[in-house]
């Protein structure tokens, strides 16, 4: 099997608003371990989101695009 050290994991696609993963590092996770990455995301959405109402505020007619 090759090394996958290199390979893209995935890709984002930025004008459909997709995000693929198509291969991840097998690995045993503890339940809190599970439960921290949950809340991580969580809070990375929530910016995101934060991020994306201010560009709108801020740039209207970037978002009427």
């Amino acid at each position: 099997m090759p090394t996958r050290s290199s390979d893209p994991a995935g890709k984002i696609d930025e004008i459909d608003g997709t995000c693929t993963v198509e291969w991840v590092l097998p690995r045993v996770l503890a339940k809190e371990q599970i439960q921290m990455m949950h809340d991580r995301l969580k809070t990375w959405c929530s910016t995101v989101d934060g991020t994306l109402g201010f560009l709108e505020g801020e740039t209207p007619e970037l978002a009427a695009a």
